[in-house]
């Protein structure tokens, strides 16, 4: 027969069947969770040999994990990619496009996101919106490999194409292709009345185009003349391409490249 006595029944002895200090850790804290893996760092020092002297089984210990654990490469601000093999090439198709809408209408921030791309890529590669809108000029018109094939094959026989004609049907041939006709017409619409685009635009002509045909010349007026032939060609191209008046804009293509490529050669030999 069982005593009432407070500290003499059954539950009692199981109290005191411990060492002092097991049972109340392990019983200390929230149960965890049926099947939930429990780590050293969560298990009390104690607590699975009670659950063994118990006659239970001590939920699974597992190696904890250091708190310096490396962790994945954080992405970039707003998830842009950061510089790669293509980047610039992205940078400059966005960039067409961005400046087919206009000089004035094209941001930094605005390519950037169509590329993107972080804009301090933009200026890393480019310097900022002007030398951007320099490098789509120069991808545009291709003054080293173009320009310079042309001035190349002017000085052949009296059969092959002159240098008037050949930069004549360079010249058009840009504006005949779509992909490069859009930004270099925004271009010159642009530098109509935005002086930063003016002043973009009169750089690169006289120092990548002009000055290349000016040095082909012969004579003091050598630059004159090839500002004129220059002149000439960005007319006629905003005449037939941009303002589209006729009957310049309706003429065969080599018809106008015959007519102009002659008076082009007339600026050039003086």
């Amino acid at each position: 027969m069982t005593s009432g006595r407070p500290g003499y029944g059954p539950r009692a002895r199981t109290r005191r069947s411990a060492p002092e200090g097991a049972a109340v850790t392990a019983v200390a804290g929230p149960a965890p969770a049926k099947g939930t893996a429990v780590t050293a760092r969560d298990v009390p020092e104690g607590a699975a040999a009670a659950g063994d002297r118990k006659g239970g089984e001590a939920p699974p210990i597992l190696p904890a994990v250091p708190p310096s654990a490396p962790q994945p490469p954080a992405r970039r601000r707003g998830g842009r990619r950061g510089g790669d093999a293509d980047t610039r090439g992205d940078i400059l198709r966005a960039a067409r496009e961005q400046f087919a809408q206009g000089y004035e209408a094209t941001s930094v921030r605005a390519v950037a996101r169509a590329a993107d791309v972080d804009p301090s890529l933009i200026v890393q590669y480019f310097g900022g919106k002007d030398g951007l809108f320099k490098a789509v000029l120069d991808e545009a018109v291709q003054p080293h490999e173009g320009v310079g094939r042309v001035l190349a094959a002017g000085g052949e026989g009296a059969g092959g194409p002159d240098l008037g004609h050949g930069l004549a049907a360079y010249f058009f041939g840009i504006w005949e292709d779509p992909a490069r006709r859009h930004p270099f017409q925004a271009m010159l619409v642009s530098a109509a009345s935005n002086e930063a685009a003016a002043t973009v635009l009169r750089d690169f002509v006289r120092g990548e185009v002009i000055a290349r045909v000016g040095a082909m010349l012969d004579g003091d007026d050598a630059e004159l003349r090839a500002e004129l032939a220059g002149s000439h060609l960005i007319g006629a191209a905003l005449v037939r391409y941009v303002y589209r008046i006729p009957p310049l804009c309706d003429a065969p293509l080599d018809d106008v490249v015959a007519r102009i490529g002659r008076a082009v050669r007339g600026y050039l030999t003086g």
